[in-house]
């Protein structure tokens, strides 16, 4: 037999698992942008590019911390569908059994567990008690891609869309203005400080008080440690650089910035229009003021892939 013609049954099985890779995530790609164009109302801050950069994200973070080939491949995966519903408070849950669902004949029982298990609760950090416990590299990556996707100049974008998306948001902001204008604060007033409001505490929470990945109930840590003991040595740089440019945002939406108020009044307006992706926002957007210029094109870099 020719020695040229051999294969390696070792190569024969990577590329197999890379194929299969490929077309479970084509498949999953489908169904997502299925469901997306069946909605009537769009949701720019968890929509298609939201998934999208969470699945790069989660995969980053795998390749940084060494792990195999099929952990990257199951957190792409994992991330992929992770906001597949986002309605009501366990949608985490719900994206998990949709998948889990759609992937039955598709995938191993055990594989398909662990592609829904990312899903299941991709907002909690893996501690209990305020101590970090053994879990799933694959969880770990998804949480770590939606940390980050929600944190740095994109994150900010997707911040103020996200709080005029939500209808308990919108709910919130209404009571908040029409509060302040039985006080006697003109209406436009009224909700211009009212949605700076809901921005801004949904900004603290994302860059994680005290520096802890921790779950919070109105501001007060159930489940923290800090984030230097709970990231990986090899991410955590890259995450603090983010939460950085959150902070920059967040110093200057509270000192009512111009360069803040533009990207704050703006895309909390393409919140409640709900009209399309972030990504086509992003890239329309047309900053009057060098502030938000910034922020558009670290945004822009970010969506192209630079981490």
């Amino acid at each position: 037999m020719d020695k040229r013609k051999r294969v390696n049954p070792k190569g024969q099985s990577v590329l197999k698992h890379n194929e299969m890779h490929s077309e479970r995530k084509a498949f999953l790609l489908g169904a997502l942008r299925r469901a997306n164009a069946r909605r009537v109302r769009k949701m720019p801050a968890h929509g298609i590019s939201h998934q999208l950069n969470v699945a790069r994200n989660a995969r980053w973070y795998l390749e940084k911390i060494g792990a195999t080939q099929k952990q990257m491949n199951l957190g792409e995966l994992g991330a992929i569908g992770h906001d597949l519903v986002r309605t009501g408070k366990e949608h985490g849950l719900a994206s998990a059994k949709r998948t889990g669902e759609m992937l039955r004949d598709r995938v191993g029982k055990r594989t398909r567990g662990r592609i829904t298990g990312a899903m299941a609760f991709h907002g909690v950090p893996a501690v209990k008690g305020g101590k970090r416990k053994l879990s799933d590299p694959v969880k770990d990556a998804v949480f770590f891609g939606d940390r980050l996707d929600e944190n740095g100049a994109w994150g900010v974008f997707r911040t103020c869309a996200a709080n005029a998306e939500l209808p308990d948001r919108v709910r919130r902001f209404r009571q908040m203005a029409a509060v302040m204008q039985e006080r006697g604060i003109s209406r436009q007033e009224a909700e211009r400080e009212a949605k700076i409001w809901l921005i801004l505490k949904d900004a603290r929470d994302e860059i994680m008080y005290g520096e802890n990945p921790g779950i919070y109930r109105d501001r007060k840590p159930i489940d923290t440690i800090p984030a230097k003991q709970y990231y990986p040595k090899e991410v955590l740089p890259t995450l603090e650089k983010y939460m950085a440019e959150t902070k920059v945002f967040i110093a200057a939406l509270e000192e009512r910035s111009p360069w803040a108020i533009e990207i704050a009044e703006k895309f909390f307006a393409h919140g409640l229009e709900c009209k399309a992706d972030m990504d086509v926002l992003v890239k329309n957007f047309r900053p009057k003021t060098e502030g938000a210029k910034a922020y558009k094109q670290k945004a822009l870099r970010y969506l192209a892939g630079e981490i």
